[in-house]
């Protein structure tokens, strides 16, 4: 009985200790907070900023949704221009009230400038439930824009355009959508509006540019570009647009000759690439070479880049140079098809006929229906006398529905030197009587 009542007495010591405890540390807790509070006001009255999200931040972590806090920290984040961190105590306030629409837009616009397009689209359409407002609305045009949702884009920007038909801004947000979205025809008209009021906006031209190409009007747009050059010759930009446009046409050599004033005036990466690509379409490889090894010493991650520089050592014979590296990428288990393809012709081409049949027989059992790498095997057979493989792989490309007569000429010859001059003769005869 005296134990069971000893045990009682400690149980409820313990018990009076825990409360006294707890109710102190609460104490503790509570001036803690309030002592962070009005220090963080204090610098916040002091224009001390620093400091005062410093302690404004210590005082959240006792209570995080505490609005109060919520407010000073927003206001210090705000002149701080700490923009993450006013997300977190906008995202507070506006949970506390949904209807406060100057909140909800300050955190909108935060999240568009973050590009959180969908969370900015929602508070966005939020807000207009609201209240009518027509700098929102145009926002929340451009955060459906640029997440190429152009159907629910295009009546809203329309709409707008109906209230301020001389908002350029709008405009061009209005054309850069009716090309993106390949209305060419619609958008031709404002760009060229566009264009007369603001005759040096690249970007302007840019959309201009690509709707007269996408129209097939190449004539139209390069006029235009050249009677801009005319009255603009220093402009960079200018003379690269230009070339562009001249290189898509096929106008390679006028072309080239811009692309090489531009690199006179300024050293550009880009536009070497261009002015090597030009070259090579004009056969200059002994020009080109040089320029594109040059910025695969600063690019050698460019895949277009090497595969230009690939097809340039292939095209200009340079099969010394080509070979390595596509045996390089052919080593990889992930090499592309026509890459193993461009190493076995590489190695025709160079006479390497023992690399080059194992690498087409592999090929062909894998893509048994290419019959111009069949062709091109059978062709190597017959030249390295392996007459009867040669014969075989002809006789394949020879069905009832295909006669070519080139196949047939092939054939004819290789039989006569396999020594099968009887059936040669009859091939002989069925190619010369071929229509």
């Amino acid at each position: 009985m005296k134990t069971q009542s000893a045990i009682h007495m400690v149980v409820v010591c313990l018990a009076a200790f825990l409360i006294i405890g707890g109710t102190t540390a609460v104490f503790h807790t509570t001036q803690s907070y309030s002592k962070l509070v009005m220090l963080g006001k204090k610098y916040y009255m002091k224009n001390d900023f620093a400091n005062a999200k410093i302690h404004f931040e210590k005082a959240v972590q006792y209570q995080p949704n505490n609005l109060e806090i919520a407010r000073y920290l927003t206001m210090v984040y705000r002149i701080l221009n700490m923009k993450l961190d006013l997300v977190k105590t906008l995202w507070i306030l506006y949970k506390d009230d949904p209807s406060d629409t100057k909140i909800a837009e300050e955190l909108a616009d935060a999240l568009y400038s973050q590009s959180d397009l969908n969370k900015a689209e929602i508070l966005y359409k939020s807000i207009l439930q609201y209240k009518e407002s027509l700098a929102v609305r145009e926002k929340l045009a451009e955060v459906l824009v640029w997440q190429k949702k152009y159907d629910e884009a295009l009546p809203m920007i329309e709409q707008l355009l109906t209230i301020d038909p001389h908002d350029r801004q709008l405009k061009k947000l209005y054309t850069n959508v009716l090309v993106w979205n390949r209305d060419y025809q619609k958008a031709i008209g404002l760009l060229e509006e566009l264009h007369a009021a603001q005759p040096a906006n690249m970007e302007i031209m840019k959309y201009l540019s690509i709707s007269y190409r996408g129209l097939g009007m190449g004539d139209k747009l390069i006029e235009e570009l050249r009677l801009m050059y005319s009255k603009h010759p220093s402009d960079t930009a200018l003379a690269e647009e230009l070339a562009d446009v001249l290189y898509s046409q096929s106008d390679y050599e006028q072309a080239e000759a811009l692309y090489k004033k531009i690199l006179d005036k300024e050293l550009n990466g880009e536009v070497q690439g261009k002015l090597a690509e030009v070259l090579v379409w004009q056969t200059k490889y002994d020009e080109a070479l040089p320029i594109i090894e040059q910025l695969l010493m600063s690019q050698s991650n460019n895949e277009a880049l090497y595969e230009l520089y690939l097809n340039t050592l292939v095209w200009s014979k340079q099969y010394d140079k080509a070979i390595p590296l596509l045996e390089k990428i052919n080593a990889d288990s992930q090499c592309p098809q026509a890459k193993k393809e461009l190493l076995a012709y590489v190695y025709t081409w160079n006479q390497m006929y023992d690399k080059a049949i194992p690498l087409f027989e592999d090929l062909i059992a894998q893509y048994p229906d290419n019959t111009d790498m069949r062709e091109q095997l059978a062709d190597i057979y017959s030249w390295t006398k392996s007459y009867d493989n040669s014969i075989h792989l002809y006789q394949s490309l020879l069905t009832p529905t295909s006669h070519d007569k080139d196949i047939i000429f092939k054939l004819a010859e290789t039989l006569r030197l396999a020594g099968k001059d009887e059936q040669a003769v009859q091939l002989y005869k069925q190619y010369f009587m071929h229509d």
